[in-house]
Formats: C-alpha cells, structure tokens, sequence
C-alpha cells in the first residue's frame, strides 16, 4: 500500500519546516502532534510527529511493544534521513532539542497484536486489534515538564477507532489530547469493526463500543445493561463523576460476562468481556461493569502500595450504589458485607494494607477500610455527610482516574470536604499496621443480624441511623 504522509502546520512564529496539505485546522495549536493513519483494520499504522524543542533525545514505545516499529526517520536538511537506534531505543540529534523536528515511522500492529496477546499492549481478538496509543506512538522514555499533545487517527472505510483518551472536542472526535507525563501508559483503544452507541447520563457520557459478533443477545440488552451501571455509578456520586468514558465490550465464548478491567491517564475507559451466548438473566447479576466503573471516579494512585484503596472503594461503592438504585436489596447487600469482610482482617505475617499486598486484604481490606471510615464520618458528622461526601469532594476537585494523584493528596481532599479528620487518621493508622477491626461489634452497632439463612435489622441498635442512612443516601 503507498504510504500517505501528511503534513503539518504549525505556528508560524517558530515554525520547523514549511509543510502543507494538512488534514485538521487544530494542530496550529499544539506544537507536539502525532499524525496517525491506519491501513485496514488498523493492521499497520503510518505515523508523523511534530516533536517540540527541549525534549529528552532518548524515544521508544510501550516495554515489549519496540520490535514492531519500523522505519524511523528524521526530516534534515538533507531530506529524510534514518534516526539512530540503538537497543530498544531511538535517538534525537542534538539539533533536535534546540530546534523541535519531524519524524516519521510505521508500526506492524497486527504483527505486535498476535505475538503480545495483552489487552494493555496489543492484542488481536476476532475484528478487533486492541492496543493503547503508548504502544504506538514514540515518545520521549524520561518525562520532562508536562506538555499538551495531540494525536488524529484517520482511518480507511470500514474500519473505526476508538479510544479512552479524551478528544479534543465533540467536533474533533477523531482527534485526541493528552499530557505528555501520562504517554508512557494511555488509557485502552482499539481498531476494527465495532458498533458505537452513546448514552447520556446526568453529569455525562458513556461512548459504549461492541466488538461485532454474532450474539444471541441484541444491542438492545447491552446498552440497558451498560445505563444501568452508569446510574448506579451516578446515582451515588450525584452526577456521573466524569464527562466521558469508554465502555469497550468484548467477545468471548460460553456466556459468562467475565473479566473487567479499567485503565485511565488522560482519559478514562472500561474494557469487559461478554459471552457470546450471554442471556438476560447473566446481565441482570452481572456486578463487575458496575465496579469497574466505579474505578473512573479515584484518582491513579500509586498501584504498588495503594491498590487496597483503588480495589477496595470499588469493592465497597459497587453493591451500596446497586441498593441504592433498587438493583439489590438492602438485605442481600448487609448479608454479604457480613460474609465478606471478615477476609479483609489481617492474618498471621500482616504487615498493614500499604504493605501486604494479598487478594484479601487490596479487595476486602480496603472495603473494610471504607466502612469503618463511612460509619466514622457519620457518627463525626451527626450523618450530615458520609464516605460519598468525601468521595464526591476529591472528584469536585479534579480526582478522577484522567489524573495521577498520591493517597495523602486524594484522602486529604476527602477529608477537607467533609470538614472532619477521618480519612487521613484511617490510614495513618492502618497503612503499615495490622489493624483488626471488631466486626461483631460494629454488626451489633449497626444493627445487622443473621437469624439462620435471614438477614434482620434491629432499627433500635445505637448506630442503625447510621446504617440507614449508608442503605438509602441523600433520599
């Protein structure tokens, strides 16, 4: 196939090179640009970058991802020319960095799909090649001061691209921005034949894409399925707690709805997977794309130390948000809370939840966690405010999972939300510690109570306004 580059204007005022015949308008506001065009399927991708000055000279892509980039070449004064590699990396002349340049590369995606088979690298499944931008587009491997970047996909008939990355504007869907701290690891995309959907929610989006297949179930079922998680999420934070995400629905066999995960930096996206034999029944208990969603209103903390918190509010927000919609019952959610959080104790060896990094304690520790903090906010607070208070207050202030925050940054704005020492204290108290809680008291307090296989709830307990007001909300 004839490669077809395209050109770039940009601003005059330190203009790198004449060029012409540029596709969109915007570029003339950025000066680091990524113009990205895809054969059919996205099976290999032609790239030109628009690279400011004051860049670091070391570039590469996505770790495992390097193989698959071909052809690199720099514009000199002698016309194109190929950029030094060496190892995994490619190199920036020193006029690179006084003056900015353009480079120019492929990159063998349906190659890069089959060998790596990871759905945060690239992955081929069916019609679809599932691979983040940082897989594709070289950038700088040190981070210097953040920068605005875009990136325009142009793609052939019958191919769509899609991607968490927020676009530019509604008018410009195809083309993307990022900050340039967050290219190392951008949020999950893909190219193929997909059907798009859009759902409006309060506060906003959902741009649902599914992967084509022969389904027993209709799109129909999907979207009912995919609005109702949003409200869900929605319905707990007042507002959906972020003005767009991608819900990426992916084929597998059997029935199950199974593996969800969610990946942000610049934008945000869900991607899940649907047996192709799925039935109505599966969708109505289906709770992952719930928690999952969840995930889009924290903050990106350090995952190493810290991912009890981002599991755990998930945990703990996904079956509270489904009661408080009517979805589950208020004995069904307190009944599992009963069963479950007991394995988010500590155990023999444990050294606090930054520290012991078990399935237990990231998903139930940390739901554990939320608990004790939500009970303790209300009791502070007189149950005036509780944990959606605070969770809704570091949303308000930008913590959303587009952003790179640290746990001190995102529990202190909880805490300043609601007025009250709660959160910081928690953890102080519980990071490098092996606090147990007294469940069978708090049960007590709250009035929760198993009678056989009954869940039954004592409204005369100390702290059952407590409990009340944790079930129904705000209403």
């Amino acid at each position: 196939m004839k490669r077809v580059i395209f050109t770039i204007l940009i601003l005059t005022t330190i203009a790198l090179f004449q060029t012409s015949n540029h596709s969109s308008a915007l570029v003339t506001a950025t000066l680091w640009h990524y113009e990205v065009t895809a054969t059919e399927g996205g099976k290999e991708l032609f790239v030109e970058v628009t690279l400011p000055p004051k860049i670091h000279p070391e570039l590469s892509v996505y770790s495992s991802a390097e193989p698959y980039l071909k052809g690199a070449e720099i514009l000199s004064e002698k016309g194109w020319q190929p950029l030094r590699q060496q190892g995994l990396s490619w190199f920036l002349p020193a006029s690179a960095k006084i003056r900015g340049c353009r480079i120019r590369y492929h990159y063998q995606l349906a190659q890069a799909a089959q060998a790596i088979s990871n759905i945060e690298i690239a992955r081929q499944a069916g019609d679809l090649i599932y691979a983040p931008p940082s897989t594709w587009l070289l950038f700088p491997i040190y981070k210097g001061t953040p920068q605005k970047v875009t990136f325009h996909v142009k793609t052939p008939p019958g191919t769509t691209f899609v991607s968490g990355v927020f676009p530019l504007s509604s008018s410009q869907s195809d083309t993307y921005e990022i900050n340039s701290s967050s290219l190392y690891e951008l949020s999950y995309s893909a190219f193929g034949k997909m059907r798009l959907h859009t759902i409006n929610l309060q506060g906003g989006k959902i741009d649902l894409a599914i992967a084509q297949s022969n389904y027993t179930i209709s799109d129909d079922q999907i979207i009912k399925w995919v609005t109702k998680a949003g409200k869900s999420i929605a319905t707990y934070y007042d507002g959906f707690p972020i003005h767009r995400v991608l819900v990426l629905v992916r084929v597998t066999g059997g029935r199950r709805i199974g593996y969800g995960s969610a990946l942000g930096n610049s934008g945000a996206a869900v991607s899940i997977s649907v047996g192709v034999n799925a039935r109505q029944s599966d969708f109505d208990d289906d709770w992952v794309l719930t928690h999952e969603l969840a995930h889009i209103a924290f903050p990106s903390v350090p995952r190493g130390k810290h991912a009890w918190l981002e599991e755990g509010m998930a945990t703990y927000i996904e079956p509270i948000s489904r009661m408080r919609t009517g979805e589950l019952s208020p004995e069904k959610v307190w009944g599992d809370m009963l069963d479950q959080m007991p394995q988010g104790q500590p155990e023999y060896g444990d050294k606090g939840l930054d520290y012991t990094p078990s399935w237990g304690r990231t998903y139930w520790g940390g739901a554990l966690f939320c608990l004790v903090a939500d009970v303790e906010i209300r009791q502070k607070t007189k149950n005036r405010y509780g944990l959606e208070h605070a969770f809704r207050g570091i949303v308000a202030a930008g913590g959303t999972m587009n952003n790179d925050w640290d746990v001190i940054r995102t529990l202190s704005e909880g805490d300043k939300t609601i007025g009250v020492s709660v959160l910081i204290p928690l953890y102080n108290k519980m990071k490098a510690t092996p606090v147990e809680i007294d469940l069978d008291g708090l049960w007590k307090r709250l009035g929760v109570e198993q009678r056989g296989n009954r869940i039954v709830f004592n409204d005369n307990a100390s702290q059952a306004e407590i409990r009340r007001a944790i079930t129904y909300g705000d209403k």
